[in-house]
């Protein structure tokens, strides 16, 4: 075994020493300061270097000088006394001069761990957003307003990027928080002891924020793994994309996490919207906290009530369902007797609205009720513009909705992919043919051969896989601004939706007078800011987003009442309600171009409103088609 050397020891316990921290050295110096002072001391007092002096005052002498050297500039006494003094307050300057600039290193230190965000948060009932994407920003701000009513409320938003990055990017997007505290950390939402920094056995709710599944499953075992779980089960909210995922997701979740199947859901909502002019704002509608949200009310009042005599109940409140046993029945039978532990499920603009309007009878106008018989659906026609990784499910769920004998062309750039592309939607459709053709769907001449043949529906979809968000979005834009033109010079009118990825786009497709978009980013942070306020609205979303059961329709308003003068609402939910659908707004078609007017739709009006429709307005009702 190889010996060491003295000096080696030595240098080896003084790297040891060093090593220990500021605050270590800081106590070693202090240690070292006393020694020399009471040595000192003891010769100045053995010697009787200053005779009138006693120990103990020789020791405060000694203790001024040492942390002061302009002390010594007025001794007086013998040599011996004045030379000792000296020596203690050259002491005193090197240790002072250590400690200086030890504490600075120190200061300096605290500072850049503060910077960097690894200090512990100790807060309650907060909301924690795990990882950082584009989406960050419209979670924030969600949650801000859902938070609004709430006298102190803090967002907790943990990332593997800078804290300061974090903090500015925050401040110039989300400049006003109204109260709300939003406290930046740096870490890996990945790793058990970051995730320990956030207190989240004391949380209200977790938002997994990345688009990378695998992430967002390891992210979910970090929060479940995690020791400090056990008194409180973590609300999870989080997003997968591929639905090979979702089984797994849930089972890391270990039932403590809502998840949302992002893209499966996009294609829902792209494949309705299409459809449907106007529907993307109804979804936008229900899902920001801005306007009117859905809500669980608990009403002993009405227990032992029929569902159908319950739907006109609320003078300024929708309602569309009840939440029983853990499950949501949206659209029930009106037969369905409301039990004592059930809620009712209402659209309102606040659940302070929601309040019985105490009528004994309703003010229902029935002489304008119409039964007017539904004409059989006809084969519609469909052009996709562009191509992405959503295209073929978006295709899949479109056929569930259209005629047999419908057709849909898909015109984008496909890199000679097209046959592999039609051979994947071949077979797995029962209502639709498609139709291939590569084209530059940004090219003016292109655009206009193609809508020259008439179609019923148009879907813009953005080259994502293959292009950054702003070039993709840029393309978008482009093919909008044709599509309007072609449409406004020669006459042919068709429903036209866009998918986008940027929110700030949005704007620009408001000016061109595009009502209908789909912005994906900014529809999934909007259902995931609302689930993380309410769990149970996920079950609500997967019956209205889903393709079985009752959805959102708006149908022609001239299949529900007589057209002859003002009618109220009361009379609308009467008469949709015989067709067993819902009433839950109506669409005025003369202001379907005005942003002002929210593109004509009235969501969840005051029922003793009269209004006046004309032939070419709509109902909005939550039904079945």
């Amino acid at each position: 075994m190889k010996q060491f050397s003295l000096s080696e020891k030595i240098k080896y316990k003084f790297d040891n020493l060093m090593s220990r921290g500021t605050p270590a050295l800081i106590g070693y110096l202090a240690f070292i300061s006393f020694v020399i002072v009471l040595f000192i001391s003891f010769i100045a007092w053995l010697t009787d270097a200053s005779p009138e002096e006693s120990f103990l005052n020789l020791v405060w002498l000694s203790f001024m000088r040492a942390i002061d050297a302009g002390t010594l500039g007025g001794d007086t006494g013998s040599y011996l006394f004045m030379f000792l003094m000296l020596l203690i307050t050259l002491s005193g300057i090197f240790i002072v001069s250590i400690l200086i600039g030890l504490l600075t290193s120190g200061i300096q230190d605290k500072i850049e761990s503060l910077r960097r965000g690894r200090s512990i948060v100790i807060e309650s009932n907060h909301s924690i957003i795990l990882w950082w994407s584009d989406n960050i920003f419209t979670l924030v701000s969600e949650i801000i307003e859902a938070n609004k009513s709430l006298k102190k409320s803090t967002i907790v938003i943990m990332a593997p990027k800078d804290k300061v990055e974090m903090e500015e990017e925050l401040q110039e997007r989300i400049p006003s928080t109204f109260g709300t505290k939003i406290v930046c950390r740096q870490g890996s939402p990945l790793d058990i002891a970051d995730i320990n920094m956030l207190n989240i056995s004391a949380a209200r709710t977790v938002i997994i924020n990345d688009d990378v599944d695998a992430n967002t499953i390891k992210t979910i075992l970090a929060i479940t793994a995690n020791t400090n779980q056990q008194q409180k089960s973590a609300h999870i909210v989080a997003v997968v994309k591929d639905p090979q995922n979702l089984e797994v997701t849930r089972i890391a979740g270990k039932g403590q996490a809502e998840i949302i199947l992002a893209d499966k859901l996009i294609s829902r909502v792209i494949a309705q919207t299409c459809r449907q002019s106007g529907l993307s704002v109804i979804y936008t509608d229900l899902l920001d906290f801005n306007g009117n949200e859905i809500y669980f009310k608990s009403e002993k009042s009405l227990t032992g009530k029929a569902f159908g005599d319950i739907i006109n109940a609320y003078a300024s409140s929708s309602v569309i369902g009840l939440f029983r046993n853990q499950a949501v029945i949206i659209n029930p039978s009106k037969d369905l007797i409301l039990e004592d532990n059930d809620k009712i499920i209402v659209i309102s603009l606040d659940d302070d609205q929601i309040i019985l309007s105490g009528l004994k009878e309703y003010p229902v106008q029935k002489e304008l009720l119409a039964a007017v018989a539904v004409a059989t659906p006809l084969p519609e026609t469909t052009l996709f513009l562009g191509w992405n990784e959503h295209a073929i499910d978006i295709i899949r769920e479109l056929d569930k909705y259209v005629a047999q004998g419908s057709i849909i062309k898909v015109a984008a750039e496909f890199d000679g992919d097209d046959n592999r592309l039609q051979s994947l939607c071949e077979g797995q459709l029962s209502n639709c043919t498609v139709q291939f053709v590569e084209t530059d769907i940004s090219n003016r001449g292109a655009l206009e051969a193609l809508v020259a043949e008439k179609f019923d529906h148009i879907i813009v979809l953005c080259y994502q896989d293959r292009l950054s968000v702003q070039e993709a979005d840029a393309v978008t834009l482009i093919t909008l601004l044709h599509l309007r033109d072609i449409s406004e010079k020669t006459g042919i009118q068709f429903s036209l939706v866009s998918e986008m990825l940027d929110v700030r786009n949005r704007e620009l497709a408001d000016v061109n007078k595009v009502n209908d978009f789909v912005i994906s980013g900014k529809i999934i942070s909007l259902m995931v800011a609302q689930i993380s306020e309410n769990k149970y609205l996920n079950l609500v979303y997967e019956q209205l987003f889903g393709s079985e059961g009752s959805e959102i329709y708006m149908k022609k308003i001239s299949n529900y009442i007589t057209l002859s003068g003002e009618v109220n609402f009361y009379t609308l939910v009467e008469s949709v309600q015989l067709k067993n659908e819902i009433a839950i707004g109506y669409k005025i078609e003369a202001e379907a171009a005005n942003a002002s007017k929210n593109y004509g739709i009235y969501m969840n009006p005051q029922k003793a409103a009269f209004i006046k429709f004309t032939d070419q307005d709509k109902m909005i009702v939550i039904g079945e088609e």
